[in-house]
């Protein structure tokens, strides 16, 4: 079962990465650059319009979540706990509609 979670959590990281750099439009090196506010503002977005959402109303890509966006390694961490993957694309679940 590890193993399955460690590739889950190595796929979802490239996809993420990925997102990073077309949100960007250039490859960061994260060990010596920073994101702007812009950039990360992009990047949010991005994630979002690729991966879906788990709930309506779901705060995590709320403005004061942007320390958990920093890097696309935290990013992952962040989006890996609330059941995103990079094979899927969440959908909210509408409750009381039939």
């Amino acid at each position: 079962m590890r193993k399955r979670e460690d590739q889950q959590r190595a796929a979802l990281l490239q996809r993420i990465t990925d997102i990073y750099t077309g949100a960007c439009g250039r490859v960061i090196d994260f060990d010596n650059d920073w994101v702007s506010l812009e950039e990360v503002s992009r990047i949010i977005s991005a994630l979002e319009d690729v991966l879906g959402t788990p709930r309506k109303g779901w705060f995590g890509w709320e403005v004061y979540c942007l320390d958990r966006f920093e890097t696309p390694a935290k990013a992952m961490e962040h989006l890996f706990r609330f059941g995103f993957r990079a094979n899927k694309r969440l959908k909210p679940e509408v409750m009381g509609d039939e």
